[in-house]
């Protein structure tokens, strides 16, 4: 399979005052998928609370043993697995082994054998989780799938560190909370930190199909850890770069910056991914080509490039700038914003506000983005309360 990127410009020409271009750029597969080998560890919350009954009368726990058994119909011999339960402290009841070395059976007991009782420490289970991973060779989908209803009282800022250590490894962390109780903070700080994805089950019922989803689209990857890097033309410089939804995130691009490189989620077969960058644009005389940047795409190797020119034009001559490009990058902006539980309704809304002044006719867009706001912000109007997982909005 062969995966490629495209970087598409907001418009081909600038005023000869410069400005502000925006670059889209996306992600394609083509060719026959093959099944990504894996390694995986499923980390499972085992505290009491899990123990208590959903609304059909099934405790919470034997939910997710469920779940963790019909992980196994999808192993290929080649996979890796391991299982680690986890209340005040981690338990490793499946240790780290390829599927063809172990028994179903045996996997199944071991799996049985989670028994819901104590606290939760979701920092210790993932360490020990971190542990049981060894060496994997390139091309290989690593995972840690949690999955927890509890809350976690480590500062969230340790977690983005430990994952950030785990990142380090290849390792990705799909963090998924059950209910309304748990820290969604912590969810989001371990799965921005590594690259992987934060998940908010509705209903205890869907943890019996979490764990084999997370692993059947980890069999999809077809770049593991890849990274986008960006190089600026001469006098240009970036300003801000976000991923767009349904994944939004900030990146660490700076103002200024005359060159990045952004750490970007697996690609799979089956899911988009796209970054939108805005640039600074130096005031020149018109009639003459520049280019305005430099984009390749790596996992291990290169994989692919992608450049973008602009001319500049006397203003007259200017040609209109793609609204969809615009409108994807504001988008993720604020989208990225509400995403962050620590991000200020009020930064979210001033963010809101410069669009709106600096595009007349996007009303509707506009609407649209202070729509997300109302329904992410607390009831007092203070910090934003979630963007992608307990509110979701349109």
């Amino acid at each position: 399979m062969t995966v490629s990127l495209s970087a598409t410009a907001d418009s081909a020409t600038l005023p000869p005052s410069g400005g502000s271009p925006t670059i889209k750029i996306s992600f394609s597969t083509t060719g026959k998928t093959k099944t990504s080998r894996r390694q995986v560890v499923l980390c499972v919350d085992t505290s009491s609370s899990m123990g208590s009954d959903d609304a059909d009368g099934i405790r919470k726990i034997e939910r997710a043993k469920r779940g963790a058994r019909r992980v196994l119909d999808e192993l290929n011999p080649d996979d890796e697995l391991a299982v680690v339960g986890f209340d005040s402290d981690p338990e490793v009841v499946v240790p780290m082994d390829s599927w063809g070395a172990l028994t179903e059976s045996a996997a199944i007991d071991a799996i049985d054998s989670l028994v819901a009782s104590g606290g939760t420490d979701v920092y210790e289970a993932l360490e020990r989780s971190w542990q049981e991973f060894g060496d994997a060779g390139p091309a290989v989908a690593r995972r840690i799938v949690l999955l927890s209803d509890g809350q976690d009282f480590t500062p969230v800022s340790k977690y983005r560190s430990l994952a950030g250590d785990i990142a380090d490894d290849d390792i990705s962390i799909v963090a998924a909370g059950i209910g309304a109780a748990y820290n969604e903070d912590v969810m989001i700080a371990l799965a921005e930190g590594s690259n992987g994805t934060p998940k908010h089950l509705t209903a205890a019922t869907d943890m019996e199909s979490f764990f084999r989803e997370v692993v059947s689209e980890a069999g999809t990857v077809v770049a593991s850890n890849p990274e986008l890097a960006i190089g600026t033309g001469e006098g240009f410089r970036l300003e801000e770069a976000f991923l767009t939804p349904p994944n939004p995130r900030t990146t660490d691009v700076s103002a200024g910056d005359e060159s990045a490189t952004i750490p970007l989620p697996d690609l799979t077969a089956d899911e988009d991914i796209a970054v939108t960058v805005r640039f600074l644009a130096p005031p020149r005389d018109p009639g003459i080509e520049y280019r305005l940047a430099e984009f390749e795409l790596i996992a291990g190797e290169p994989l692919d490039e992608a450049s973008v020119d602009v001319k500049y034009v006397t203003s007259e001559a200017v040609t209109a700038a793609s609204e969809g490009i615009r409108v994807a990058h504001a988008d993720a902006k604020v989208s990225a914003g509400l995403r962050d539980t620590g991000t200020s309704a009020t930064d979210v809304r001033e963010t809101v506000d410069e669009i709106e002044r600096a595009n007349d006719e996007w009303d509707d867009v506009v609407t649209g983005l202070r729509r997300k706001l109302t329904e992410a912000e607390t009831e007092e109007g203070g910090a934003i309360t979630s963007g992608l997982t307990k509110i979701d909005p349109e």
